[in-house]
């Protein structure tokens, strides 16, 4: 420890030494000489980029220090490293497929695991899985034969938890069909609180209640709760149209284990339970996306909605990370988990491609606002115009006051013509090489540009196991008996 901080002392000392010959240099350099020279240009104001000088060098060679002797490393993207103070402020992965999201993400996952933080991640295809997965983590997916047994009825603590987990079941939907989704949410809250009160439902029965029964048997189901109103007489269209919506919602809970009930896996218990390093990893392939949409937006609507009710405490880290933002839909609580998750610990990594995807399901100010909630943004290269384009603006103008030399009849004339530039061209972003990129931090930093180096990590899990058949499922990794909680 005390060389530690022997160390310590003495990066600082040559630190201060150099600043202050450098800034000496730069005084004298303003007295006798000519700045800015003719034909040069200085920085007036806006965002600068980074410069890979000596000092810069030096600052980090000095943080390096300083973090080796943390027990909890910094994140870093490529050589620059991410303080723990910006991490609440969310990180954006943008590239197109093959420009290193997946290295970056990866590198911010080793980090987190050696932290022990705890994670939820949005895996697509597994990958995330095959390569940090260790005793006593979590999967859910119902097509997975070693998927934790969850049922919507083990997140149920008391009678009203039903109204909001139905809507986690049935998102909010914003336009005319607002109102609709609205019954369809009362109808799914009616049966699960009918059927949680009874003490013996399983995964199974909830399902069928609001797929599978008549009218009449879901009507004396429901009996007492206001969504009664919706099997009135001459309500017979309506209520079609109502339980139409539920199938389509509940349409991969039918791939769950039906023996499940109460006692199964919660994922509210395992977001609020005391801390510990396991991860719960939602997996998804390629071919299975858009069945398990749902399934996957509920699951993590259920997970913010937690951590949002826990207490605050920003020194907390609970980190979403979602690897393909755009192949998981609409995920409505998103904005909020962005905008409010900050004082209770709540971070999110997540990457996306192009645009277009994101205003496919949110639409374009929905795309926008979810944006522009996240404060870091690692911009790699992406082939779609219209994404490189928003990049470019993202990454910011600089002002720059460039001196020019004119000769009249007086003689020779100086001035100082001012004009905007983009930091990073679009067609820049475009060509990009493979792991090359700019990152901009959180708070004003300056955009640093970025190389990912690649490193290779031994697969230690299958990214995906296939139930045998149904009713067959075997049991989770690292579990034997009841689950814990």
């Amino acid at each position: 420890m005390l060389d530690f901080w022997a160390g310590l002392l003495s990066g600082l000392g040559g630190v201060v030494l150099l600043w202050g010959v450098f800034g000496l240099t730069g005084r004298l350099s303003g007295l006798f000489g000519r700045s800015p020279r003719l034909g040069r240009s200085r920085h007036r104001r806006g965002r600068q980029s980074g410069r890979f000088g000596l000092l810069r060098r030096l600052f980090r060679a000095l943080l390096a220090t300083l973090e080796s002797g943390r027990s909890r490393p910094c994140l870093r993207i490529g050589a620059i490293r991410i303080p723990h103070d910006l991490e609440p402020y969310h990180l954006l992965l943008a590239g197109s497929p093959g420009s290193g999201k997946s290295v970056a993400i990866q590198s911010c996952l080793e980090t987190l695991r050696s932290r022990g933080d705890r994670v939820l991640v949005a895996d697509c295809g597994g990958e995330s899985l095959a390569r940090f997965y260790q005793t006593g983590d979590r999967i859910l997916n119902p097509l997975d034969g070693r998927s934790m047994g969850w049922s919507p009825l083990a997140e149920m603590q008391e009678g009203w938890d039903a109204e909001r987990l139905a809507q986690s079941l049935v998102p909010e939907r914003d336009g005319p069909d607002r109102e609709w989704h609205h019954y369809a949410q009362s109808l799914v809250a009616g049966a699960l609180e009918r059927l949680w009160l009874s003490g013996s439902a399983q995964t199974g029965g909830f399902v069928d209640a609001l797929t599978q029964f008549s009218n009449a048997d879901l009507a004396a189901l429901i009996a007492g709760h206001p969504c009664q109103s919706l099997f009135e007489e001459g309500a017979q269209r309506m209520l079609a149209s109502v339980r139409g919506i539920v199938g389509t919602y509940l349409a991969p809970y039918r791939f769950l284990d039906r023996a499940i009930g109460a006692e199964g896996f919660s994922i509210r218990k395992w977001v609020t339970r005391p801390p510990s390093p396991d991860w719960l990893f939602l997996t998804y392939r390629d071919d299975q996306a858009v069945l398990l949409r749902p399934l996957l937006a509920a699951w993590l609507d259920l997970a913010v909605g937690a951590i949002l009710a826990s207490e605050p405490d920003p020194l907390r880290r609970v980190w979403i990370v979602l690897d393909e933002l755009g192949a998981l839909g609409t995920v409505p609580v998103l904005a909020d988990a962005l905008t409010r998750g900050r004082k209770y610990g709540l971070v999110c990594l997540a990457g996306v491609q192009t645009l277009r995807q994101l205003y496919r399901h949110y639409g374009r100010d929905g795309a926008m606002i979810l944006l522009s909630c996240f404060g870091s943004l690692l911009v790699l290269r992406t082939q779609e115009a219209e994404t490189a384009e928003h990049l470019s603006r993202e990454l910011g103008e600089r002002e720059i006051i460039q001196r020019e030399l004119g000769f009249g009849r007086g003689g020779a004339t100086h001035s100082d013509r001012r004009h905007l530039e983009r930091i990073v061209l679009a067609s820049e972003i475009q060509n990009l090489e493979d792991r090359r990129g700019f990152l901009v931090r959180a708070r004003g930093y300056p955009i640093e540009p970025v190389r990912l180096p690649v490193r290779e990590r031994k697969l230690v899990a299958t990214p995906f196991v296939p139930v045998p058949s149904p009713g067959d499922r075997s049991r989770p990794i690292g579990m034997t008996g009841e689950v814990p909680w």
